[in-house]
């Protein structure tokens, strides 16, 4: 099984960054809204397409950005059951080419040193997608496009994907399901959250 780890709000904080950036508190996030439509209501940005949204932010604002509470225990958890080679980001690049490489230094400093060339970035997650494949990621149109290009998918709840504004870890239960739904058998070991 290969495993596909989006970035942006499974192990990057950078939609509660976003609204900060604005001087918004992300505490008071709405639930089942996007970083652009509430900064819109807020007569902050008139961006309507999410592209040119994220396009404002440069190398800076995706290098500072902070980890998820559930980064690290993923990329370990995800190595763990799969082996460090058949784990990989999969992120989506802005209009802005700084992204490239604020992202890319986010990795080098927050991730460990054997993922760091194991880097994939694109727009259509879908094109990675196979019966062997497994994609986690906070955007249910990336979930459903990988899905229908043959490949299994774990939704990370997050509040702008209208589930519930608390981290869950229903997630494991589901890396271990995809697993064994391709054949593979986790370690017994493998199986708790710590």
């Amino acid at each position: 099984m290969i495993i596909y780890l989006d970035m942006d709000g499974v192990l990057t904080q950078c939609h509660m960054c976003a609204l900060q950036f604005y001087g918004m508190n992300p505490d008071e996030y709405p639930r089942g809204m996007r970083v652009k439509d509430i900064l819109a209501g807020a007569g902050i940005t008139t961006k309507a397409r999410y592209e040119d949204f994220w396009a404002d932010f440069g190398e800076d604002f995706w290098d500072s950005l902070m980890p998820t509470d559930e980064c690290d225990r993923l990329i370990r958890k995800c190595a763990d059951l799969a082996g460090e080679g058949n784990v990989f980001i999969a992120s989506r690049p802005t209009k802005n080419p700084q992204s490239f490489s604020g992202k890319m230094f986010w990795i080098y400093e927050n991730l460990p040193e054997w993922i760091h060339n194991q880097v994939i970035l694109l727009q259509h997650k879908e094109l990675l997608a196979n019966a062997n494949t497994l994609l986690i990621d906070d955007n249910p149109t990336n979930c459903a496009r990988f899905r229908t290009a043959g490949g299994q998918t774990i939704m990370f709840k997050r509040p702008w994907n209208d589930n519930d504004n608390m981290i869950s870890t229903e997630w494991l239960g589901e890396l271990v399901a995809a697993f064994e739904k391709a054949g593979d058998s986790p370690p017994a070991a493998m199986l708790s959250w710590e």
